[in-house]
C-alpha cells in the first residue's frame, strides 16, 4: 500500500460501486463542472446523499459551469471536502493518493471511472475486506 491509511471501508465500497455503475458522466478539471464529475466529484455526491449535508451551487457567474460543495464546514470545488475525505476514513486526506499519484491527477489524465475504482479496489479494499 502506498499510504498507511484506515478507510471506512462500507463507505469506499459505495464509492467504488457508484464508479462502476455508469450513473455519472465523468468530466475532469474540478469536482462538478458542466454536469459532469470527477472521481472525488462521484465520492462527494455519494456523501451528500448520504448524509444530507452540503449542496453543489454556482459560485462565479463568470463560470456557471463549474458547481461549488457548499456545507456548513466549506466550499470546495477541486479537491475532496475535508468531511468527505472523513467519510471515506481517509483523514484530511483532500488529495487521496495510490502508487505516488493522486486520483484526481488519474482522473484528469484519461483514467475511467472503472479503471480508478479497480485502483481504489486494490488499495484500500482487498485486505480482509
Amino acid at each position: 500500500m502506498s499510504e498507511a491509511v484506515s478507510v471506512n471501508k462500507e463507505n469506499v465500497r459505495k464509492w467504488v460501486d457508484v464508479l462502476r455503475s455508469g450513473e455519472f458522466p465523468q468530466g475532469k478539471g474540478a469536482l462538478l463542472y458542466g454536469g459532469r464529475y470527477c472521481c472525488l466529484g462521484v465520492a462527494t455526491e455519494i456523501y451528500r446523499r448520504e448524509t444530507g449535508v452540503g449542496d453543489w451551487t454556482v459560485d462565479d457567474e463568470d463560470e456557471p459551469e463549474i458547481r461549488i460543495f457548499r456545507s456548513p464546514k466549506e466550499d470546495e470545488a477541486l479537491s475532496l471536502p475535508i468531511e468527505v475525505a472523513d467519510w471515506l476514513g481517509l483523514g484530511d486526506n483532500c488529495n487521496p493518493t495510490i502508487d505516488g499519484r493522486s486520483l484526481a491527477e488519474r482522473n484528469d489524465n484519461g483514467a475511467t471511472f472503472a479503471e480508478i475504482a479497480d485502483m481504489i479496489e486494490r488499495e484500500w479494499l482487498t485486505e480482509a475486506e
